[in-house]
Formats: structure tokens, C-alpha cells, sequence
């Protein structure tokens, strides 16, 4: 509203020429009304709808330019019939509509609209580009839709569309329902009812989106050679039913996220490695899989989430630099050759502590791991195994552990159970919610020789020593007084040659 206001001042002096004072006040030239027509559309582009609106009372100039703007955003607050004059009164007959933004702000209005379909229409005929009609609102994802819009079949005809979003629309119902566009670049279906079939023929899509829609058993991209980034989920609970997804004439793909579907083992091969170009995946709650591998050159990241059954990862990917597990800690079952990894374990479930630390020997060769867990408690390991176990992450350099809640009494155990599982880390960081503070431990080591007499009281024996004989330096950043020295006294109990200890205050 400020901006407004200042407009309208400057709109008032335009009855005055330049340097003529009035009242002792020299008035000032509108450059405003000097603008050209697209650069005043893109002044109204970065306002809210509403504040466009407004601004064509301004002046002359800007209550033309508002009469050809062709964007057209609207919400219930207001009545239908003036969303359907913006196309029909005098003067914007004519007008262009690059795009058509229809939003409803509360739910299960009703299924049809006379005035709001002959709008969407007038927007179809006058070759709109981007049509977003949202009848979901601001209903969260797991409260269900009890009356869905039907489907304006107009829609089905508007060639000249590049970007289509659908939420919250009932389709007729039967057994296919299919989408052909010639112009089409971006397509978003999500909460829509009625598609037990989908079939997708748009020769320029560059991404499709597809979530909870419920009851659908086929997705099919036969003829979408460009498709870039294709995300598909279903409704939560859902994973269990059959579902058919066929998108392997899609060769370009980049990005793929399969949520909540029943693909298999079989499934997975043969399309990563299909597509030559992908960069990333995401597969969540995807429950079929027991068994993945992926042979890829260019894949980028890898997330997996809630793939309960999953018992068997090989991974040869060595472009890959970024990898997520949420999950259940498996067994050693899981090969990932990737040098320049950045690992983020998420550990969900129980798991023994024997599964936990086989599961991460696999990433005992990145570059960054990532732990967390709901309890320190979790990771931290038993005298006896750290006694009779090599540690999993011996040439790890840069360990994060993020704690939903700790109790401060256990940092040390912590720390001391940490540097059992990667020896010798440049760095290790803690984050304990909520306080989100991220706390630090940097070291610095010394060349130990194995025959000194002060190496030979600890890991005798072992073919690997432990942190304690090559700690010379240790910085602690962000910690409390408390912590501080506790973990002093610990590092010169502990430390072999130990020489320093400094302290960066939070």
C-alpha cells in the first residue's frame, strides 16, 4: 500500500510542468507515465494481484496497461461473476491471458461452477499459456477431500498451454484418461479423483508431477522425449496396490522420484540404467524393493527413504556425491563405490549395535557422514565391541552427528564412542535439537612410531591404533563452560601426546 501511495503523488503532478513552483514547492516531472506498456506489466507482475489492480487508478497510462495485462489471479473472496467480467466487460474483450490463476482459500465448495467454467473458457479460446486451478487450498495432505471440482473438459483443448497445474478436480469417470499438448513444458496433477489411467503424450514436457491421486493403477509417458524431471506419488497408505509405471521411452531424464509405489527389483535396473542423463533419484516407501542396484556414470544423489524391505544395496556410481538413508540400519549388504561421497544416515527402528556397525563399513571411504538418531544413546557403542571391532570408519575425515535429544551428561561417551567409529577425523561436529547449535572438535596429530614404549599399553596388538596415539591438538567451538571441561579432562586422560587444547566460546 506505501508503494501506492507514493504513485499517487507523483500521478498528482502531472498537472503542473516541470520547475514550476507552486506554494514555494517545485513540482516534479511523471516519469511514471513515461514507462513503456511491458515494463509497467512487469511492475504489475511483482505485486499481489489485488495491488495490480489498485494501481490502474493511478493514472491513465497504467489503467491501459492494467486493461492488456495478461495475467488474471483470482481467489473466492470475491464473487465468480467478477472473475468472469475481467474477460467479458468493455474494453477487455480483446485482452491476451498469458495466465489464468483460479485458488479457492476454503474447501468443499461445491463440484461446479457455471461462471467459473465459461471464465476458464474465454481464457482457453484466448490461448492462455499457464492455467493453475487449485481446489485443494489450504487442506493439509492428510485430511481427504470430501467434494472435488469436475473437470472442465475445455481444458482438454487448449493447445496452447505450457504450463498446467490441476489440484483438487474430479474427473469423468473411466478407464483412461489422456492428456495430449503440443505446447506443453510443465505438468502438475495432485489430489485429483476419477484417473485410473494416465496417459501422457506431450512431444516438449520438461517435467511432470503426479501425487495422490487416489486409485490410480497405470502412468504412461509414451511420447515425451524432452521429459526432464519426472515425480510420481501415490496416496500415502496406498504402496501395497498394483500400479504400472512406464516411462522408458523418457531416454533424457534427469531427475526421478518414485514415492509410495510398488515398483520392483527388475523395475529399477532396467530404467536407471536406461536413462543415460539422470542425476538424481529419490525412492520412498517403496516397499516391493529388496534388492537395488544401480550401475550409472552420472548419477549425482541418491535418496533412500522407508524402502522397509530392502536388504541388498550395490552401487557403482562414481559421480555420485550426495547419498541419503532414512531407515533401519541393514547389514553389510550394502556396496556403494563412490569416492566423493557426502552420506546422511537417518536411523529410524531398532537395530543392534553389531547390524549398525557393519552397516556403515560402506562408508568408510566418503568424504562426509552424516548420523541421526533420535537418542545419543543409539551411537554409542559397548566397551566390548569397540574391544573385539576394527572401527568402520577408519580413513573417514569430517563426522556429523545430529541428536533429536541428549542429555548432556553423555557428551563424553559420545565423543568417545565417535572417534572409536572414525579413528581420525579432521573434524567432528554435534547438533542437538533444538537448540541447533552446531558444536565442533578439530584435530590436529602427531607421527606416532609403533615400537615407542608409551604406544605399547594401548591396542596391543592391533593392526590399527586408536585416536589416543596420534591426538597432538584438539579446538572445541561452541560448547558450553561445562561441557568444555569435561571434555578437557577427558582429552588429557586419554590423549598419548596431547599438547594443546583450545576453546572457541560460543
Amino acid at each position: 500500500m506505501r508503494r501506492c501511495c507514493r504513485m499517487t503523488n507523483m500521478a498528482s503532478m502531472t498537472t503542473c510542468p516541470d520547475n514550476v513552483n507552486v506554494a514555494g514547492v517545485t513540482a516534479a516531472t511523471d516519469r511514471f507515465s513515461e514507462l513503456p506498456e511491458p515494463l509497467v506489466h512487469q511492475i504489475m507482475h511483482s505485486l499481489p494481484f489485488e495491488e495490480a489492480a489498485r494501481m490502474s487508478l493511478l493514472s491513465r497510462v497504467f489503467k491501459m496497461a492494467w486493461n492488456t495485462f495478461p495475467v488474471v489471479c483470482f481467489n473466492e473472496d470475491r464473487p465468480k461473476g467478477c472473475f468472469y467480467d475481467l474477460f467479458t466487460r468493455e474494453g477487455l474483450r480483446d485482452r491476451i491471458i498469458q495466465k489464468l490463476s483460479y485458488r479457492v482459500k476454503r474447501v468443499n465448495k461445491g463440484t461446479s461452477d457455471a461462471l467459473l467454467d465459461r471464465a476458464i473458457g474465454c481464457a482457453v479460446e484466448r490461448k492462455v499459456r499457464e492455467l493453475d486451478l487449485d481446489f485443494v487450498g489450504p487442506l493439509a495432505d492428510n485430511v481427504s477431500i470430501k467434494q472435488y471440482y469436475r473437470f472442465p473438459l475445455v481444458v482438454l483443448s487448449a493447445n496452447s498451454i505450457t504450463v498446467l497445474s490441476l489440484k483438487g478436480l474430479q474427473f469423468t469417470e473411466g478407464d483412461l484418461v489422456s492428456l495430449t499438448y503440443p505446447s506443453m513444458l510443465d505438468l502438475c496433477i495432485q489430489r485429483c479423483k476419477g484417473i485410473k489411467m494416465l496417459r501422457v503424450c506431450c512431444v516438449k514436457l520438461r517435467t511432470l508431477k503426479v501425487e495422490s491421486c487416489a486409485s490410480m493403477e497405470k502412468i504412461e509417458v509414451v511420447d515425451a522425449p524432452n521429459l526432464e524431471s519426472f515425480f510420481f506419488a501415490r496416496v500415502s497408505g496406498e504402496h501395497d496396490l498394483a500400479c504400472l509405471v512406464d516411462i522408458f521411452s523418457c531416454k533424457l531424464l534427469k531427475h526421478l522420484t518414485i514415492k509410495e509405489v510398488g515398483i520392483s527389483n527388475k523395475w529399477v535396473e532396467n530404467h536407471v540404467s536406461a536413462m543415460r542423463l539422470l542425476e538424481t533419484v529419490n525412492l520412498t516407501g517403496c516397499k516391493a524393493l529388496t534388492e537395488l542396484k544401480i550401475c550409472h556414470k552420472r548419477l549425482k544423489s541418491l535418496q533412500l527413504n522407508d524402502c522397509r524391505s530392502l536388504v541388498s544395496v550395490d552401487i557403482e556410481a562414481r559421480s555420485m556425491e550426495s547419498f541419503l538413508y532414512c531407515g533401519q540400519p541393514k547389514p553389510s549388504l550394502f556396496t556403494i563405490e563412490a569416492p566423493r561421497l557426502n552420506a546422511r544416515i537417518n536411523l529410524q527402528g531398532t537395530s543392534t549395535y553389531e547390524d549398525l556397525r557393519e552397516f556403515l563399513v560402506s562408508f568408510g571411504h566418503s568424504r562426509e557422514v552424516t548420523l541421526g538418531c533420535a537418542s545419543e544413546k543409539v551411537l554409542i557403542f559397548p566397551d566390548e565391541l569397540r574391544d573385539r571391532g576394527i572401527s568402520p570408519l577408519w580413513g573417514l575425515k569430517h563426522l556429523k552427528v545430529f541428536v533429536t535429544s541428549a542429555d548432556s551428561r553423555e557428551l563424553v561417551d559420545l565423543v568417545d564412542s565417535m572417534l572409536w567409529l572414525a579413528p581420525k577425523p579432521d573434524v567432528f561436529t554435534v547438533n542437538v535439537q533444538p537448540d541447533s547449535v552446531e558444536k565442533s572438535l578439530q584435530f590436529g596429530y602427531a607421527f606416532s612410531r609403533a615400537d615407542e614404549e608409551k604406544d605399547l599399553f594401548c591396542c596391543f596388538g592391533s593392526p590399527i591404533k586408536c585416536w589416543r596415539h596420534y591426538v597432538k591438538e584438539v579446538t572445541s567451538s561452541n560448547f558450553k563452560p561445562k561441557e568444555v571441561k569435561a571434555l578437557e579432562k577427558f582429552f588429557r586422560d586419554k590423549a598419548i601426546r596431547l599438547e594443546a587444547i583450545y576453546c572457541n566460546a560460543n
